[in-house]
C-alpha cells in the first residue's frame, strides 16, 4: 500500500518535471471530483433531503474555494521569489531609486546625469523596459558606474560572513562560483535586515528566461532567430536547466543533512534556488578571486567567479556599447561608448554572442541581429565529457530521475535514509552527472528511502 502511494506521488512529480514555472502557475486536476461525488451519491438512491444537504455542502465548499483562490491571486509575488517581506521594498520606481542611493552611500560612483527610465522595445508597440536614462550630458569615455569591491557579491563574501563563514570553510561544495553564490544570495534575500537589502529589493520578481517558458512559447520565439540558429536553441536552453538542477543537487543535499536547522528545505526550495541561479546566469560578470581552499582541492589558487555588481547590472544591451571592466583597485567600471544627451538610453554590451545565445542566456533576441557565430558551450562540453559524450541520452534519464532526487532531499521522511546518504555522496563527486543519472528506478529509490 505504501509503495502504491509513492508511485502516485511520482507520477504527479513527473507531470511537473519542468518546475519551477515562474511565469504563472495554473490550477487544475480537481474540477471533476465534485461532480463525480454527486453522481455517486445520487446513484445510491438518496432521497431529496440528502440531495439538498449535499447541494448546500457543495455551495459552502465552492465559496471556500473561491475565497482561497482570491487570496492566492491577490499575491503579487510569484513562486520562487525569495526576498523576505517584499511588500516593504516599495514600488518599482522606489526600488530602483533606493538601490542607487544605497550604492552611492557605500562608495559607488554613479554619474550625476544618470538615472533610470522606461523605454520602448523595438517591434513591440506599447511594451516598455526599464533601462539607464541620461538626464543630462555624458561625454564619451566618462564613467557611468564604478562599483567598489565591498558591494560586489561573489563566493568570496562567504569567507567573512558572520555565520556562513565556518560552513563555507568546511564545505567544499560551496567553493563553486554558481552554487556557492546562489546559496549566499538566498541567505541574504531571506534576511530582511541584510546589508544588501536595497539591492535585493531591486532584483526582478521573475527572470524571464526560456528555461521557464510554457510549452509552445519557445517554439514561437524560435521563428525570430536566423534559420541557421533555430536548431541550436533547445540545447542551449536545456543547458541552462542543467546548470540549475545540477548545482542544486551538488550543494543542497549536503547542507540539508549537516545543518538541518540552518537550511530548512521549505525555505531553501528548488523554486527559490532556480530564481537565484537564473539571476546569476543573466546578471553576473567574471572576476578572478583567490581561494586557498580551492587550492587544496584543485591545485590552483585562483578562480574566475561569477560576480553580482549592484547598480551596474541595470543597463540594457547594445552591441556597440562597451563591456564593464575591472580597474586596478578591483572596482567594476562602465564607461560611455559615445556622447549622450538628456533622454538618451545608456547601454552596456553583454558580450559577443549569437542570437540564440542571447535568447537562452538573457531571454531576448537583439533588435539588430548579431552576426556572431554560436560558440560551443563550455558547460555542455564538460557535461559531454562527464557522461561519455551522449548528452541527449543522459538528459532523458536525468530529467526523469531529478524529481525523485528532489523528493528524497526535501522530504523529512527520507532524512538519514540509505538512499539520501547515497545521493548526498554521489552529489559530492566531481562527476555529478554520471553518478546521479544511474542506479535504481524512481519508485525503487523512494521505497528504499522510506
Amino acid at each position: 500500500m505504501a509503495a502504491r502511494r509513492k508511485q502516485v506521488a511520482l507520477s504527479d512529480l513527473e507531470e511537473n518535471s519542468n518546475r519551477p514555472e515562474l511565469e504563472e502557475d495554473r490550477d487544475g486536476g480537481q474540477k471533476q471530483l465534485l461532480p463525480l461525488f454527486v453522481r455517486r451519491l445520487l446513484g445510491q438512491g438518496f432521497n431529496f433531503h440528502v440531495v439538498y444537504l449535499v447541494g448546500a455542502f457543495l455551495v459552502v465548499v465552492s465559496f471556500a474555494a473561491l475565497s482561497l483562490n482570491r487570496g492566492r491571486s491577490r499575491s503579487p509575488f510569484p513562486l520562487g521569489y525569495a526576498v523576505a517581506e517584499p511588500e516593504t521594498c516599495g514600488n518599482d520606481e522606489e526600488r530602483v531609486v533606493n538601490v542607487l542611493r544605497w550604492a552611492v552611500a557605500n562608495g559607488a560612483h554613479i554619474h550625476p546625469n544618470i538615472s533610470t527610465g522606461l523605454f520602448d522595445i523595438p517591434g513591440k508597440p506599447g511594451v516598455k523596459i526599464r533601462g539607464v536614462l541620461a538626464t543630462g550630458k555624458v561625454r564619451e569615455r566618462e564613467k557611468i558606474f564604478s562599483v567598489p569591491t565591498n558591494l560586489l557579491l561573489n563566493i568570496q563574501k562567504m569567507e567573512k560572513h558572520h555565520w556562513l563563514g565556518p560552513i563555507y570553510a568546511e564545505t567544499p561544495q560551496l567553493h563553486d562560483s554558481i552554487g556557492g553564490l546562489a546559496l549566499l544570495l538566498l541567505v541574504e534575500a531571506l534576511n530582511a535586515s541584510s546589508f544588501y537589502r536595497p539591492y535585493l529589493c531591486s532584483l526582478p520578481l521573475t527572470v524571464p528566461l526560456p528555461v521557464f517558458y510554457r510549452p509552445g512559447k519557445l517554439e514561437k520565439m524560435k521563428g525570430d532567430l536566423p534559420v541557421g540558429e533555430r536548431g541550436l536553441i533547445e540545447n542551449l536552453v536545456e543547458a541552462r536547466r542543467d546548470v540549475i538542477q545540477l548545482h542544486y543537487m551538488k550543494v543542497m543535499p549536503t547542507l540539508f543533512l549537516k545543518y538541518p536547522a540552518l537550511f530548512p528545505p521549505e525555505q531553501f526550495s528548488y523554486e527559490r534556488w532556480a530564481w537565484a541561479v537564473s539571476l546569476i546566469m543573466s546578471r553576473t560578470w567574471g572576476r578572478q578571486i583567490h581561494d586557498p581552499i580551492l587550492n587544496k582541492k584543485t591545485g590552483t589558487n585562483t578562480s574566475m567567479a561569477h560576480t553580482l555588481a549592484p547598480g551596474a547590472d541595470m543597463p540594457n544591451h547594445n552591441a556597440s556599447a562597451y563591456e564593464a571592466m575591472q580597474d586596478k583597485e578591483g572596482r567594476l567600471v562602465l564607461v560611455a561608448d559615445r556622447n549622450v544627451t538628456r533622454g538618451d538610453q545608456v547601454y552596456i554590451s553583454y558580450g559577443a554572442k549569437c542570437n540564440a545565445e542571447f535568447l537562452a542566456h538573457y531571454g531576448f533576441i537583439p533588435g539588430y541581429p548579431s552576426p556572431r557565430p554560436c560558440k560551443q558551450n563550455a558547460t555542455h562540453l564538460k557535461l559531454s565529457h562527464d557522461v561519455g559524450g551522449n548528452v541527449s541520452k543522459w538528459r532523458q534519464v536525468w530529467r526523469r530521475k531529478f524529481q525523485t532526487f528532489l523528493t528524497i532531499v526535501t522530504d523529512k521522511r527520507f532524512r538519514n535514509s540509505k538512499a539520501y546518504l547515497q545521493l548526498q555522496s554521489a552529489a559530492s563527486n566531481p562527476g555529478v552527472p554520471t553518478s546521479l543519472a544511474t542506479g535504481k528506478d524512481d519508485a525503487a529509490a523512494l521505497t528504499e528511502a522510506e
